[in-house]
Parts: structure tokens; C-alpha cells; sequence
């Protein structure tokens, strides 16, 4: 059996936040209060709309095709900065 005390501790100690954050829609979302603290409701069609665009962002993003032609744009010494 351990001796160590318990100490309790944040699971993930977070720090700043520089995430740039889009809206998808402020569609399917509400709030309501249920015993007196107000609660975010959210509907089945905005994880629906949140699980497509996140498909989408990923096979456009974070194909490797797609990262290797773009870092092969931005190391061209002939490129503009435009």
C-alpha cells in the first residue's frame, strides 16, 4: 500500500490560449436554465455540422500531399510574397 499523500492536481495545466476560434453557426445551440444555473443545450444537428466540417478541415488541411505542396510553395526562392 502507497504512503504518498494524495495531492490533488489540475489534469491538464493550461496555459495561454492563441487559438484562432471560427463560428460555424450559432444555429442549434441554446441556453436554458435547469435548477437555477444556466446550462448549454446543444442539438444532435450541431454535432452533425461539427463532425462534417471537421472532416473537411482535416482531408484539406492535414493531407500530406496537400502540406508537402504548400511548404514546397513557401520554400521557393522565386515565389512571391503574395
Amino acid at each position: 500500500m502507497s504512503t504518498v499523500p494524495f495531492r490533488h492536481q489540475k489534469p491538464f495545466e493550461l496555459g495561454p490560449d492563441d487559438t484562432e476560434y471560427r463560428l460555424l453557426t450559432a444555429e442549434h445551440v441554446r441556453l436554458e436554465t435547469w435548477a437555477g444555473h444556466d446550462v448549454l443545450c446543444v442539438d444532435a444537428e450541431a454535432l452533425t455540422l461539427l463532425a462534417a466540417q471537421a472532416f473537411h478541415d482535416i482531408n484539406f488541411f492535414l493531407r500530406p500531399a496537400h502540406l508537402k505542396q504548400m511548404a514546397a510553395i513557401l520554400d521557393d526562392p522565386d515565389a512571391s510574397d503574395n
